[in-house]
């Protein structure tokens, strides 16, 4: 065999991107609704099977009755997938958060978040259960924990080159 025979080979240029929009409800309100966007850079190729690890940043952004607010969480994933199933939890931090409950402002940092997925990539989209919880500590108002559940949509990018 030549080694011009030999097909090119296939590598990342870099670690997969995910983008994901996620809308849903939660808290003791079931009139409440929370918008988050966030990217997640991991290790994991989204064609492999096996462990999964990356980091999450976002934007989120929360309503109810009585109140409203929005934070920046950062988390450390960890996890696995099983095409066409993965799995995922995360532990970190909402960097900052801003809060108005029954007309009070709250605003605090480092608020602690954790986070729980379940759900199926398929060809570059991923559709998942997602759950967390933050303890959202307030230096000027009351302190709050705050749980969600939303679906989330997302959009897995590869970078290969031949």
């Amino acid at each position: 065999m030549h080694a011009d025979d030999v097909p090119p080979r296939q590598w990342r240029e870099g670690p997969p991107l995910t983008t994901s929009l996620a809308i849903g409800g939660g808290g003791c309100d079931p009139s409440a609704y929370v918008a988050d966007v966030r990217a997640m850079v991991g290790l994991a190729s989204p064609a492999e099977t096996g462990v999964m690890l990356g980091l999450t940043a976002g934007l989120e952004y929360w309503r109810g009755r009585g109140g409203g607010g929005g934070g920046i969480p950062v988390a450390l994933v960890f996890g696995g997938q099983l095409r066409p199933l993965i799995a995922s939890l995360g532990v970190g931090a909402n960097l900052v958060i801003v809060d108005r409950i029954a007309g009070v402002t709250g605003t605090g940092v480092l608020a602690p978040y954790a986070s729980a997925s379940i759900g199926l990539h398929v060809a570059e989209v991923t559709v998942a259960l997602d759950g967390a919880v933050t303890r959202r500590w307030h230096v000027d108002a009351d302190d709050l924990t705050q749980w969600t559940l939303v679906v989330m949509v997302g959009w897995m990018r590869e970078a290969l080159r031949r």
